[in-house]
């Protein structure tokens, strides 16, 4: 995301308090808008606004967005909306041509997650709807330049079972290993796909002719 942004007007949604903007235009974006529904988040953004060339604005994605960019990512955001219809607005009327939409989301087709998702119902808002298989689907019909980059899956239930016995994940052999099972398992198990934790979308802008 780093090399993406180097020159480049970027668009964050859900941009919090504004951290990851702010870092972004240090490695040398010419440009960052942050956004978010939260006015709380904002008013603590804006404390690190530059006027022109750092910016935070209150708003809620479903609405149109001013403005154009090399690069539109977000983190956990897609899952709260209408994913298909502000994907489908964010390519159409706010990339440049060449430009890459990447975001990073959960799966919901994942046995443990269902069951979290059922258990812990008050963990999460009412709006949350992970993406399934047919949303996958309908990424690949609709983007052909769209890459799916899966994630945590032998890697969740080691997390799990580590954190159970109350051994730190982090730097962990056994993480470690979960992880290069988890990378082979995504490039030679597609049918795996839908059955991670999460995964990264990348779209890119590439054909002028593309509808």
């Amino acid at each position: 995301m780093e090399r993406c942004a180097r020159n480049a007007r970027v668009l964050e949604i859900g941009c919090g308090d504004g951290t990851e903007c702010e870092r972004l235009f240090q490695l040398g974006a010419s440009y960052v808008l942050g956004i978010d529904i939260s006015e709380k988040w904002i008013t603590e953004a804006r404390k690190r606004e530059i006027p022109e060339k750092l910016e935070f604005l209150c708003q809620d994605i479903s609405n149109p967005i001013n403005g154009e960019f090399d690069l539109i990512f977000g983190r956990a955001i897609l899952h709260h909306v209408d994913h298909r219809s502000v994907l489908w607005t964010l390519y159409k009327c706010n990339l440049v041509q060449g430009g890459t939409l990447l975001f990073v989301e959960p799966l919901g087709e994942n046995i443990i997650m269902r069951v979290f998702y059922f258990v812990a119902r008050n963990a999460h808002t009412s709006d949350e709807r992970p993406f399934m298989l047919e949303d996958l689907l309908w990424l690949q019909s609709h983007f052909p330049t769209a890459q799916v980059y899966p994630f945590n899956y032998t890697s969740l239930v080691s997390g799990v079972v580590l954190s159970a016995l109350g051994i730190r994940i982090e730097d962990n052999i056994i993480m470690r290993a979960s992880d290069r099972i988890d990378v082979w398992l995504a490039r030679h198990m597609a049918f795996l796909k839908p059955r991670f934790r999460q995964f990264i979308l990348v779209i890119r802008k590439a054909n002028p002719d593309f509808q």
